[in-house]
Order: structure tokens, then C-alpha cells, then sequence
């Protein structure tokens, strides 16, 4: 299923109990977004995503997921602790040190034609 479809699915669940403005849902499904993008942290992405307006609350709420005792998160969450509190020589360091965590995201040689 589809990230913002199962979003969606989410929100028409919890309609029934509650009410949850169209305000907050949108702030909800920005730092669910968030997530995903948080796991992407090599070059500049990592900077791009610090000056996001939602990112302290993405980040924050990564933190809570590393705490919960979710593995997956553990190590990103305590990359992005020091990364937030590191010097600008240093996030460059460390961003530049990341490796690909997908195979999706690796570039290809291409074989030149002759």
C-alpha cells in the first residue's frame, strides 16, 4: 500500500473517535514524509533537510521511534543527535562519510559506446 494512501486510511479510522483538524493532519502526514527523508542523509541532503520547517519536529518524533525500541531507527536517530549538534566542517565530515543505505540510490557506471 501506498505511503499516503495508508495515511489516509489512517485518518478515516480515527475520525470516528476523534476530530482532527485538516491543520494538524497535514502537520502529521509532513513528518511522517519526514521519516522517510530522514533516512537519506548522504551529501546535501542532509543539510537541505535541517532547514525544513517541520524537520525539528520530523526529528524529534525519530528520536521517540529510536526510544520505543524500534531497531531500524536506532542508528539514524543517533546519527542525526550528533549531526544537529555538530560544528559545519563537522556535518560536512559526516555527511560525506554516510554510504549508500539503498542499492536503489547507487549510481551505475555506464558503458561508453565506441
Amino acid at each position: 500500500m501506498p505511503f499516503f494512501e495508508a495515511c489516509d486510511l489512517i485518518f478515516k479510522e480515527q475520525q470516528g473517535n476523534i476530530a482532527i483538524s485538516r491543520r494538524l493532519v497535514q502537520g502529521i502526514r509532513e513528518i511522517w514524509a519526514l521519516q522517510m527523508r530522514l533516512t537519506r542523509r548522504i551529501g546535501k541532503r542532509a543539510a537541505q533537510l535541517t532547514v525544513h520547517p517541520r524537520f525539528r519536529a520530523a526529528f524529534d518524533f525519530l528520536v521517540l521511534r529510536a526510544a520505543s525500541g524500534e531497531k531500524a531507527v536506532k542508528e539514524k536517530a543517533k546519527w542525526w543527535q550528533e549531526y544537529v549538534g555538530a560544528t559545519d566542517e563537522t556535518k560536512i565530515l559526516m555527511a560525506n562519510s554516510v554510504k549508500s543505505e539503498s542499492p536503489r540510490y547507487s549510481r551505475r557506471k555506464r558503458k561508453r559506446k565506441v
